[in-house]
């Protein structure tokens, strides 16, 4: 008996060892050793020159690694779309965790929901129908990863490459230390955007939409090259402070409104190209309207006095 009432206690310590924590997922998108700019020419490791205009991808599939191995698996129906003009910020959920030390996800989504009718999903959904799109055909299913841009010494010839298939839903694994903040702890990842186009001569100007060529080696450098453990913490520079950021109607048919809790420094319209369209007075917080003459895709960059940088697609109708 005495054995019994050992192993109970045993039992109840190791479960009262670990506690509820929300654990966040974080990524910072990178450019080698710099921040993410849709403005900077790049060069890859095949000596390639080039600028990307849209780089985004789906993350799914988790799992967490915590206190010595363990693995629990979040949420199946946890999907997020991922670009690169901003950071990611997600909730994974509450879990019985101390010490993380690792993550797994795959990039892309997982069959059948890879190959069901988008339109099933509410707008705000990240499955649902996307401007640009993120999906390729009901037997096709969605794009796992797209990078745009254009290449070449004067920046003139465009490339694609979106990769898709469910025989690219690839796992990947980080190891990374959680950070402990209260009742919440962060995974935190650097993306570096380089490391996508490892091996690919951008300046050929390929447009591949599939995954049988350069679309294929992105992926593959997705799950090989891209993700690591985050070299700062996003703590320390407040990547989740600006919580009441909006931007509506969006899309729009050319006038929409900015809406921020914190103090704005300076408010910038970028178009796909990198080019510099309307620099926006700044405004101390509150709502501000924004007009826009002609029809297209932009990014909409917005710096704030706690030096923290939001970015946002908006589309005109």
């Amino acid at each position: 008996m005495k054995k019994i009432y050992t192993a109970i206690a045993i039992l109840s310590l190791s479960a009262a060892s670990f506690a509820q924590k929300n654990v966040i997922l974080t990524v910072q998108h990178k450019l080698g050793d710099s921040n993410f700019s849709y403005s900077t020419t790049n060069s890859n490791d095949v000596g390639s020159t080039f600028r990307f205009n849209r780089v985004e991808y789906y993350m799914s599939g988790f799992s967490i690694i915590h206190d010595g191995g363990i693995e629990t698996q979040v949420a199946a129906d946890t999907y997020i779309l991922t670009d690169a003009f901003m950071n990611a910020v997600q909730s994974l959920g509450t879990y019985n965790v101390t010490n993380v030390e690792g993550i797994k996800f795959h990039i892309g989504v997982p069959a059948p929901i890879n190959n069901q009718d988008p339109n099933q999903w509410p707008m705000s959904h990240p499955l649902a129908p996307q401007s640009p799109s993120m999906h390729w055909g009901w037997a096709a299913g969605y794009f796992f990863a797209v990078a745009d841009g254009f290449s070449g010494t004067n920046l003139n010839t465009g490339f694609e490459m979106h990769s898709l298939g469910n025989v690219n839903y690839f796992e990947q694994t980080v190891t990374v230390n959680g950070e402990n903040s209260g009742d919440d702890v962060y995974i935190n990842l650097d993306a570096d955007y380089l490391e996508a186009v490892r091996g690919i001569n951008v300046n050929a100007g390929p447009i591949d939409h599939g995954a049988g060529a350069t679309d294929l080696i992105l992926i593959q450098n997705f799950r090989d090259h891209v993700f690591s453990a985050a070299s700062t913490s996003p703590l320390s520079v407040g990547v989740s402070t600006v919580n009441d950021f909006k931007v509506f109607p969006n899309p729009s048919n050319g006038v929409f409104y900015i809406n921020s809790n914190e103090q704005v420094k300076a408010i910038e319209l970028f178009d796909l190209s990198g080019r510099k369209v309307m620099d926006l007075p700044a405004q101390q917080s509150g709502v501000q309207q924004v007009s826009i003459d002609q029809s297209g895709l932009y990014i909409l960059q917005v710096r704030f006095l706690n030096q923290e940088v939001l970015r946002s697609k908006v589309v005109v109708e």
